[in-house]
């Protein structure tokens, strides 16, 4: 039996894997992955707290930044996040909805190839 994963645990593996893989300190230039905690934050949103933004950033260099969203196999996106997706991807960037560490890699290994 496979016990499911959490959003937070998938998210931690993507971090890991990404880091370990393309942020090194001997890089150059080194690529930047970074967590953006909002969840509960909203009382917060006059210091730039976006409701429904993505849970992870990833500047992937040369590409443009890629805003990923985590969640498990069964995970849905709540309204604030698909609005989020909307306003990244109206203005052309490249927003992922991601369930599992393959299937980021699947995204960056589209883009290193």
């Amino acid at each position: 039996m496979t016990i499911p994963s959490t959003e937070a645990k998938i998210q931690q593996e993507i971090f890991i894997w990404y880091n370990n893989t393309f942020c090194l300190r001997h890089h150059s230039p080194r690529n930047l992955i970074l967590s953006i905690p909002n969840e509960g934050q909203q009382h917060l949103t006059g210091t730039g707290v976006y409701p429904g933004a993505s849970d992870m950033l990833v500047i992937h260099y040369p590409h443009a930044p890629i805003f990923l969203e985590v969640k498990t196999p069964t995970g849905r996106q709540s309204e604030k996040q698909v609005a989020f997706e909307a306003h990244v991807t109206s203005l052309g960037y490249s927003y992922h909805l991601v369930r599992s560490l393959s299937e980021f890699q699947n995204i960056i290994y589209s883009l290193t190839i």
